[in-house]
This record gives structure tokens, sequence and C-alpha cells, in this order.
């Protein structure tokens, strides 16, 4: 939850926006813009969204500027719009105009091609104007910021770091005073939604520094002031955000993180927009996510979601394809029986795994390959983390991609601590490859005594705490 002083300010110039009043919707649908542009290069004009997170930009239109003193363009489009925060900005330069942007819209602005902010006049909609005068508030503590910034990176001294804080800290009362000023006379507007949605409740001193209290505190008010029937808060630059703190707050549990997270969405359920970006959040931060659990979570929400018509912005391609990848890693979750395999070790002797596994209270399978540099990398840290480990366990190292010839070389150059077993499968019978989804190098999974998977995406930085946490476990039964 620490964040340096410019992202704070950053976010705060980001998140500001406007008013939205029941009129609207009898507006035509789409935008009018109609803008004039003092002494303009030659550049593209892009009318962009944000998307959930900063950074990260939809481009709705672009138009070619010529250079000279003057240039007017329109944009204009006749189809729904969303709304939220929008940006026009020039093609390879940084400097940028930001508006409010509802459906129905006809605004007109005039503007310096090299000071937007500084320059512009606006008219159209008293919540454009509002936002202008905003911008140009906050815009002479940018270079305040940018410098504390710096001076934090600089401090030697507790004295300097406390003097940097007290900095931020004036800055920031000044900022939240226009926003609870502004939000005072202007309850129910888009800008006071904003404001209250991308806040984040200051952790009490008491608390700080238990992490379970911390957790538990981020969790109850994470959302506070979070308006879930307004679409438009898809289109701002901190949603992401605050989903990823949300989960990263949560016990790391499949059942928790599924509970919620359906809660969350039956909460968005009347903002359509909303609830697309957050499904779709929630699916791609699932589908490669490095915990114990593995990829419960991601096969959950794809199918509650994805394949059953609650998700009706994704096509029939896309469907199939997620379709068939959790019908494969439903062979590799927690508490599968693991696949057996017989296939060779690098005496040429045959094995099974299921006589390894029996063997040992514990074993961890490793899919490798000797090409792999981050596979090369992990197999020597993976060997001192398990012989650091006072555990009956076996390291079952199996060379992913055929590669004998040159994964024997490899094994035969270095030296193991560790009790490890190598195998490989000259002949290429084994499905081990779609059994354990390895298309990517390096594979892990951790086996009890009976094959039962019980750890996924292991590394060697996590295999303490793993072990710890299903020793945990077991005691709560």
């Amino acid at each position: 939850m620490k964040k340096s002083i410019l992202t704070i300010y950053l976010t705060c110039l980001l998140t500001v926006l406007f008013g939205f009043t029941n009129l609207r919707a009898l507006a035509a649908n789409g935008y009018t813009l109609h803008i004039t542009i003092d002494h303009p290069q030659d550049s593209v004009l892009q009318l962009c969204h944000y998307y959930g997170r900063p950074g990260l930009v939809n481009i709705d239109t672009t138009i070619h500027i010529k250079p000279g003193a003057k240039a007017s363009v329109t944009l204009r489009s006749n189809k729904r719009l969303v709304g939220g925060l929008y940006m026009l900005l020039f093609k390879n330069k940084r400097s940028q105009m930001e508006i409010i942007l509802n459906n129905g819209d006809e605004l007109t602005l005039h503007y310096d091609f090299d000071k937007p902010i500084e320059t512009v006049e606006i008219s159209g909609t008293q919540e454009c104007k509002a936002y202008v005068e905003y911008q140009r508030f906050i815009l002479p503590f940018n270079n305040q910021f940018r410098q504390l910034d710096e001076d934090r990176k600089k401090a030697k001294t507790k004295a300097d770091s406390a003097r940097v804080k007290e900095q931020g800290k004036k800055l920031n009362a000044a900022l939240e005073g226009y926003r609870d000023a502004y939000a005072d006379k202007n309850p129910t507007s888009f800008m006071t939604k904003l404001f209250r949605a991308s806040k984040y409740k200051e952790i009490p001193e008491s608390i700080i520094g238990n992490q379970e209290k911390q957790d538990a505190f981020i969790r109850e008010h994470i959302w506070d002031g979070f308006d879930f029937n307004d679409e438009r808060l898809a289109n701002t630059p901190f949603l992401e955000n605050k989903l990823s703190t949300y989960l990263s707050v949560l016990p790391q549990v499949p059942d928790s993180i599924n509970a919620t997270s359906d809660e969350l969405l039956s909460r968005m359920k009347n903002a359509h927009e909303l609830y697309k970006v957050t499904i779709d959040w929630m699916v791609k931060s699932q589908e490669n996510v490095k915990a114990r659990f593995g990829d419960d979570c991601f096969i959950y929400v794809v199918e509650k979601y994805y394949l059953n018509g609650k998700a009706d912005w994704v096509n029939d391609s896309t469907r199939n394809s997620y379709m068939k990848k959790i019908a494969l890693l439903s062979r590799n979750v927690i508490g599968v029986q693991a696949a057996d395999f017989t296939i060779k070790n690098d005496k040429d002797q045959t094995v099974s795994l299921k006589s390894i596994y029996g063997a040992h209270a514990y074993t961890l399978l490793i899919f490798w390959s000797p090409t792999c540099n981050h596979c090369t990398d992990e197999v020597p840290l993976l060997d001192s983390a398990v012989a650091s480990l006072a555990k009956d366990m076996v390291i079952v190292g199996v060379d992913a991609h055929g590669e004998g010839p040159e994964w024997k070389k490899w094994i035969a150059e270095h030296s193991f601590k560790a009790k490890w077993i190598h195998l490989y499968d000259p002949e290429r019978k084994a499905s081990y490859v779609s059994d354990y989804s390895v298309y990517t190098t390096p594979v892990l999974y951790l086996l009890d005594r009976k094959g039962t998977i019980i750890g996924k995406r292991i590394m060697h930085n996590n295999l303490k705490e793993t072990l710890d946490d299903l020793a945990s476990g077991n005691k709560k039964k």
C-alpha cells in the first residue's frame, strides 16, 4: 500500500472527474468535439480513454493535424458512449488534454499545442469547465511532487525522511481540501464519485506493522465510496489497481477468492462496462497466477462467467479456446491424482512416477530444459532449498523437451546436494506434456505419498512457505 509521492500525485491528476445529470440520458448517442489548436505541429491527434488502469488507453478516434498557425477539426461519433475519463493527445508528445466525455456531449475546445492545460478554453458542459479549473489548480503541484519524490530517494537520515513526509502531507492536504470543498457543493456529481472511488482510507497508526490487521482493514474499506452502479468507473486509471490490491489482502485460498469475486461482481451487475472489465481482469490475472493453489481460481471464473453466457462480449473462438485450456488444466489442479508415466532415468533404466512418490513423504516434480536459462538458474537454487529442509523429499527432474544428450551432459557437469531422480523420454511415448501443462518451463508440482497434487507453480523461494502452509492446514484439520 505504500506509494511514492509522485504516484499519489499522478493518481490524483488522473482520477478527477465531473457531474452527470439525468438530462444527458435524453441526448443523442455519441459525441461531438469541435477543437481548435493554435500553433500545431505535424502530428496525429488521438481521442483515447482509460480502461481500468493507467498507461493503458483504448483509441476511439485519430486524425492527422497539419502544421500551421491554427488547425480546426471536429471529432464526431453517433455510437453510444460509456463515458468516463478521456484524453486528447498528440502522438509522440507527452502533453495531453484530459476531458470528461459523456454520452451525448458536444464540447468546444480551443488550446495551444504546447500548453493544452494552461491555455484551454472550453464550453459545452459545466463539469468540463470545472475539470479544467481543477487541472489548472494542480498543475503547479507537479514539480513539487516530483521534487519530493527525488528528495525521498536521496534521504539519508530519519530526519530527512520525516521532513519529506511532512511536506508531502501538506501538499496532499491542499489537494484534499480542494476535492472536499467540491464534493460538499456537488455531492452527486461524477467528479465526487471519482474522488471517493479512487481514494484509499489511511491505515490507522495503531495497526501499522500488524499485517493481518492491516489486510483486514484494507478489505473492509477499499471499496468505501465506490459507486458500483456507474459503469463510467471502468474508463478510469485506478480500477485494476484497486482490484489487485483487494485480491492481495484476501486469504490466499480458492474458496475465499472465488466467493469474494462472486460477491464483488454481483454488486456490478447493473453497470455492464464495469462488470465486463472486472471479469476480464479476473480471468487474465488468474490465468498465470504463481500460487500453491495453481489454476483453481482461473478455472472457476472461466467456467462461471465465460462459458455459461454471463460474458456476452466473449466470442465463440475465445470461448472455445478457454474451454480447451481448462479441460487440460483440470487434469492437474490441487487435490487431483497426479497422472502416472513410465520413462527412463539418466542410466536408461525404466522408472514410473508412481514408484517414486510412494516411497517419499513429498515428491517435487520439475519439468525443465537445459536450454532454458530460467531453468538452469532455478535447478541449482531448488536443489539448495530442498537440501536445507529436514524433509523426506525427492526431486524428480524431467527433460521437458526431449533434449536427451544435452540434458544428460548438463546433469553430468553439475553436482546436487538434495536427492534427485533424473528422468527423460527418448522414445517420446509419455503424455506428461499435456497431463501436466508443460508448455513453458520450468513447471513444478508438489505431490504427497499418495500421489495427490498438493502444490503447483512452486519455485525455490516459496517452497518452504508452501510446506509451512500445508503443515498449518493439516494441524487445523
